[in-house]
C-alpha cells in the first residue's frame, strides 16, 4: 500500500520522536549495566514499591485532562485545558500525598508529593507539544531526565552511601525535565489565565474526569500494585527480581508506547472508521515488526543477558524476564490503539475491561500464594496479559468497522 504524504509525514515525526527516546533509553541502558552492581536486590524492592504507588497516582492526578487536551482541535480550548489540567493536577497530588507522609516516616517519602507536583505540570505539557509538533522538545527532557538520574543514582551511593539514592536520583531527573519543559512553554504560562471557561471544559469532556479516571485508576492499581502484593506474598527479594525485570523490559517497551501513543492520538482523532481502521492496523503491524526480534532475543537468552551484564545474584530475574517478555509485548503493541476508545469517548467500556483485567490479575497472583510458588504466579500473569490484549484488539477492530458505532 502506497502511503500519502500526509501518513508518511505521521510515520516520519512517529521516528522522529521515536529515535529521540531511544537516545534517551540508551543512556538509561548504561544505568541498567552498572546500577544493579552498586545496589542490592532489597534496594531495588523499596525503589520499586515507592515508584509503584507513584506511577499509580500520576494516572488520576491531572483526570485523564492531558488525554482531553489532544482530542479537542479548538487551540484556544487546547491551552485552557491546559491550565486546568496543571491547576487541578497539583492540588490533588498534594491532597493524595497527605496519608503517605503520616503512615510513612522514612525521608525519602518527603520527595513524594514534589514528584507527584512535577508529573502533574509535566503529563499535559507533553501533550501540549505534542500537539503542536515539538516533538524534539519532548525528546530532550527525556533525555536530560535521565543523565540526571543516573548521575546523581551514582553519586547518592558512592559519595554518600545512601541506600535510597535511587528515589532521590528519580526526584532530581524528574525535577529537570519538568524545568525545561516549563522553559519551553513559559510564553503560555506568563500570562494572565482566563479561567472563565474551565467549567464548561469540564463538563465538555466530563467522561475524562469520571469513566477515564476510575478505569485508569483501576488499571494502574493493578499494574503497578503487583510489587507490592509480590512483596507481601513472596518476598523482599522475589520483589527485587520482579522490580529489575520489568524496569528492563519497560525501556524499550515504554520508548515505543511513548512515541506511538502521541502520534496515534494525534493522527487517528476526527476521521472516518474505515481511516481509523487503516491506522489501527497499521500500528499494530509497526509494533509486531519493531518488537518480534527484541523479544525472541530476551525469550531464548534472558537469563543469560542478566548473567554476563550483570553477576549471578541477578539471574532469577533475567529467567524472569523470559516470562515478561511476552506480556509486556503485547501490551506495547496494542497500548497505543487502545487510545481508540478514548477518541471514540467509549470509557466506560475502557472501565469494564480495566476492572475484568484487575480481577485476573489479583486471581493470579493468589493463585501463586496458594500453591506456594511465585513461577506460578508469574505463568497465570503473562497468559492474563497476552489473552486480555488480544481481547482488546478484536474489540476495538469490531467498533472501528465502517458500519460501527
Amino acid at each position: 500500500m502506497f502511503l500519502r504524504f500526509k501518513e508518511i509525514f505521521y510515520h516520519t515525526n512517529f521516528y522522529k520522536l521515536f529515535f529521540g527516546l531511544f537516545l534517551a533509553q540508551c543512556i538509561n541502558t548504561i544505568g541498567f549495566l552498572i546500577l544493579p552492581k552498586l545496589y542490592s536486590p532489597q534496594a531495588f524492592a523499596t525503589f520499586g514499591v515507592f515508584t509503584s504507588f507513584v506511577f499509580i497516582l500520576i494516572e488520576i492526578i491531572n483526570l485523564k485532562l492531558d488525554v482531553a487536551l489532544q482530542v479537542e482541535n479548538n487551540q484556544e480550548k487546547q491551552t485552557q485545558i491546559l491550565y486546568l489540567s496543571c491547576i487541578i493536577g497539583s492540588a490533588i497530588s498534594i491532597i493524595v500525598s497527605i496519608p503517605f507522609l503520616f503512615i510513612y516516616k522514612e525521608n525519602y517519602w518527603l520527595t513524594f508529593p514534589v514528584i507527584l507536583v512535577l508529573y502533574a505540570l509535566n503529563q499535559p505539557m507533553i501533550a501540549y507539544l505534542n500537539i503542536i509538533k515539538k516533538v524534539n522538545y519532548i525528546s530532550t527532557s527525556r533525555i536530560l531526565m535521565v543523565v540526571a538520574t543516573l548521575f546523581f543514582s551514582i553519586v547518592f551511593i558512592k559519595v554518600w552511601q545512601n541506600n535510597f539514592g535511587l528515589i532521590y536520583a528519580f526526584a532530581i531527573g524528574q525535577a529537570i525535565a519538568t524545568m525545561y519543559l516549563f522553559y519551553k512553554l513559559r510564553h503560555l504560562f506568563f500570562v494572565k489565565i482566563d479561567i472563565s471557561n474551565f467549567k464548561q471544559l469540564l463538563q465538555t469532556y466530563i467522561q475524562f474526569p469520571t469513566f477515564g479516571v476510575l478505569s485508569s485508576m483501576v488499571n494502574t492499581i493493578s499494574r503497578n500494585g503487583i510489587i507490592p502484593l509480590i512483596e507481601l506474598l513472596f518476598g523482599k527479594i522475589f520483589c527485587g527480581y520482579y522490580t529489575m525485570s520489568v524496569r528492563l523490559l519497560l525501556a524499550p517497551a515504554s520508548l515505543y508506547q511513548t512515541a506511538m501513543t502521541q502520534f496515534f492520538l494525534q493522527e487517528a482523532n476526527n476521521i472516518t472508521n474505515e481511516k481509523l481502521r487503516i491506522k489501527v492496523w497499521q500500528t499494530f503491524w509497526i509494533g509486531i515488526i519493531l518488537g518480534c526480534i527484541p523479544v525472541l532475543i530476551v525469550a531464548f537468552f534472558g537469563e543469560s543477558i542478566f548473567y554476563y551484564l550483570f553477576d549471578s545474584q541477578w539471574i532469577e530475574a533475567g529467567k524472569l524476564s523470559q516470562y515478561l517478555v511476552f506480556w509486556y509485548f503485547a501490551s506495547a503493541v496494542i497500548s497505543p490503539i487502545s487510545m481508540v476508545l478514548d477518541i471514540k469517548h467509549l470509557l466506560h467500556k475502557e472501565l469494564i475491561w480495566n476492572i475484568i483485567l484487575f480481577v485476573f490479575r489479583a486471581f493470579a497472583l493468589f493463585a501463586g500464594y496458594y500453591y506456594n510458588d511465585f513461577w506460578t504466579a508469574i505463568l497465570y500473569l503473562v497468559l492474563v496479559g497476552i489473552v486480555m490484549n488480544l481481547a482488546l484488539f478484536f474489540y476495538i477492530l469490531k467498533i472501528t468497522k465502517p458500519n460501527g458505532n
